[in-house]
């Protein structure tokens, strides 16, 4: 029997669904983005909206649900049994596992939050945290993306070499002003005193 020629076809095509072929419905479909939700809807959503609030919430607070386990030990690799025991208070007192979490939402529900540290080094808010003169750390403090805005970056001549190029150097953090219309500045803080949330990438 003399070999016949064969082709294979792997396009479906349904005449009676003009699925495929010339009259398909989806070569004439485009994808188009949808608008944008708005800052005011979002809050909305998430303060009145039980099963929004849940969307936003369930995964950080599945993260963070054993909480955090700190554990010191000194040079000399004896037991720093106090030094923990003072550790664990002050992460309470900071509520650090509640912090995390609200950074974690904020940064899924507006796309951005900063966990802003309050780092008492001698230091002004501007200036890199120096680890070696930190003092205290009275407060953590979570500012959402609507709040906290760069205005600085490490892009200058030479920034390059850096493992931080392109990034932020300096947030500028917002208030609401009185009219609710608007914000007003109160202060820089340095990149390094933050801990960044970012939401989903575009």
């Amino acid at each position: 029997v003399r070999a016949v020629a064969s082709f294979r076809a792997d396009g479906w095509q349904n005449d009676i669904s003009r699925m495929g072929g010339t009259g398909d419905p989806a070569s004439a479909t485009t994808f188009v983005a949808s608008p944008k939700v708005k800052d005011p809807v979002l809050s909305a959503l998430y303060s009145d909206n039980a099963l929004a609030k849940r969307i936003v919430r369930e995964l950080p607070e599945s993260c963070f649900r054993r909480g955090v386990n700190a554990k010191l030990t000194r040079a000399d690799k004896k037991d720093a049994a106090d030094e923990t025991k003072k550790l664990k208070a002050k992460l309470v007192e900071l509520d650090l596992y509640g912090n995390f979490v609200e950074g974690v939402s904020m940064g899924r529900l507006f796309g951005g939050a900063l966990l802003i540290a309050g780092l008492n080094d001698g230091q002004p808010g501007t200036e890199p945290l120096d680890l070696a003169r930190l003092e205290s750390v009275p407060h953590l403090t979570v500012v959402d993306r609507r709040y906290a805005v760069p205005v600085e970056s490490y892009d200058a001549p030479g920034d390059e070499r850096l493992p931080e190029y392109g990034q932020a150097r300096i947030y500028a953090i917002f208030a609401p002003n009185e009219s609710g219309r608007g914000r007003t500045e109160f202060a820089r803080v340095h990149a390094s005193r933050c801990i960044r949330f970012d939401g989903s990438p575009t």
